[in-house]
């Protein structure tokens, strides 16, 4: 279980700086790689955006991995949101306790809700540079929800999950470098019994470690403790030569340069513990209980971390539009109220598709229920009275607008959203009446999330009246 992930922060020197017990040299990755080829991620790696990374098959070694990962693809066109994107690949190959991205997405609240992160300060730091790892973490992954979205995780599939801050342990001297030891020999038993766990890529993205080896001579003149290097799959576009893809794919690590890692315990191998066999209507009943206890207007939520308010729900659709409204007076804006706008677009497209994916899967369910001859999904068939087909029919749609509603954003749209990959963004070019176009789309948006809620509770009601009598 969960038990403390709200980590707390402790001044003292990163793990890219120095820590109280080892000294890591400053001065340029090549040299302290000892001329390794170094490769630069879709030509970014310029000015303060800390992208150089060491591809895995460039390091002269025998990995030890999970070679059934190789087929599984963390692919930006089918994952956006990298937390759920990386958990449902890495448990995959785990059958029958396997777990899919729209089911992560609807259990976890995420696919019906909506982040957004107010910023005191609109402009981006010194002399324009911005730290890619921090803003992808920050208004990608949103990370002051990760906790909790983690324990809605664990709480329908029987996945554990446990989150390490690394630079925290390295602040803690001696006794930090002996529990980063333990985390490394942890993970490489967990490899050993076929488990990934979870890091982050060069540009802050989630990733999936997949294997290990012991260091070779370059690495091990380091002045790091670890034993070994990691082989870590990161997220990709995939197109193109197979054999060029899949060495892009994979970058070493060293578990001493990470800033995050997740390690995940998977439950044992059995349809109870499968969340697509043990899926049923008391389940959905809880899920959609969480669902409108997180999200409602009642329950809204707000994470304060060093000047940024992160709001999640209605309030966040508001305060997103509110935004825009100011926006569409103004003939020049921040670079950083663009990425911003931009990058939430994204999670919104992304988790309503996962959703609308979702909820065909349970209105499939009660279909098959009425039209088995065997039988099957017989606790799926509701009476009349009770029956959610409607309720799910009407979500549906309302979806669908919110989906459409997005991309009639033309120029934000085919520009920005469709072709993401998950590089640092440039420049969002847009004009006055893109943002007026905006305003008006996050109103009709915020219409169609009333109508939403409005099905999720007659859903509750229902499911709760129908479980009651079955039970």
């Amino acid at each position: 279980m969960i038990s403390t992930l709200l980590l707390r922060q402790y001044k003292h020197e990163s793990a890219g700086g120095g820590s109280k017990e080892l000294a890591i040299t400053e001065g340029p990755i090549e040299e302290k790689m000892g001329g390794l080829h170094i490769a630069s991620v879709g030509g970014v790696g310029v000015g303060g955006n800390g992208t150089e990374c060491v591809l895995a098959a460039d390091v002269d070694t025998e990995w030890h991995w999970i070679s059934r990962t190789n087929s599984m693809k963390l692919k930006w066109i089918s994952y956006k949101n990298t937390l759920l994107g990386a958990i449902a690949v890495a448990t995959k190959h785990l059958y029958p306790i396997s777990t899919d991205y729209k089911s992560l997405m609807f259990l976890s609240g995420i696919g019906l809700g909506f982040t957004w992160l107010d910023l005191e300060d609109d402009e981006d730091g010194e002399d324009g540079v911005v730290d890619i790892v921090e803003m992808h973490q920050k208004y990608f992954s949103c990370d002051s929800q990760m906790d909790r979205t983690l324990m809605e995780i664990e709480k329908f599939t029987k996945y554990r999950f446990e989150r390490h801050a690394v630079s925290e342990m390295l602040g803690d001297g001696q006794l930090g470098i002996e529990r980063l030891l333990k985390l490394e020999r942890d993970i490489v038993a967990k490899l050993d019994g076929n488990v990934c766990t979870l890091t982050t890529d060069e540009l802050g993205h989630f990733a999936l470690v997949v294997g290990y080896s012991l260091k070779p001579k370059e690495w091990a003149a380091l002045p790091s403790p670890t034993m070994y290097i990691l082989k870590v799959k990161r997220f990709g576009v995939f197109d193109g030569d197979k054999a060029a893809n899949e060495r892009a794919e994979y970058i070493a690590v060293d578990l001493y340069c990470q800033r995050l890692v997740i390690t995940m315990e998977p439950p044992e191998k059995s349809r109870a513990n499968s969340i697509q066999h043990s899926f049923c209507p008391q389940m959905l009943e809880q899920i959609v209980s969480d669902i409108i206890a997180r999200f409602d207007d009642g329950n809204q939520l707000k994470f304060e971390d060093q000047g940024i308010v992160d709001l999640c729900g209605r309030a966040a659709l508001q305060r997103m539009a509110a935004a825009m409204a100011e926006a569409k007076r103004k003939e020049h804006i921040s670079s950083k109220l663009g990425r911003l706008t931009v990058l939430a677009l994204i999670r919104l497209f992304d988790a309503r598709k996962a959703v609308i994916e979702y909820v065909g899967y349970v209105e499939g369910k009660i279909s098959n229920a009425f039209h088995s001859v065997t039988g099957s999904e017989e606790e799926w068939k509701f009476p009349p009275k009770l029956d959610i087909s409607s309720d799910l029919e009407e979500i549906t749609a309302a979806l669908q607008r919110e989906t459409e509603a997005v991309r009639r954003q033309e120029k934000l749209f085919s520009g920005y959203i469709l072709n993401f990959d998950g590089r640092p963004l440039p420049k969002v070019l847009w004009a006055t009446y893109d943002r007026a176009g905006l305003k008006a789309a996050l109103d009709d948006i915020l219409r169609e999330e009333d109508r939403i809620f409005e099905h999720l509770r007659a859903m509750k009601r229902k499911l709760s009246e129908y479980n009651e009598a079955k039970n």
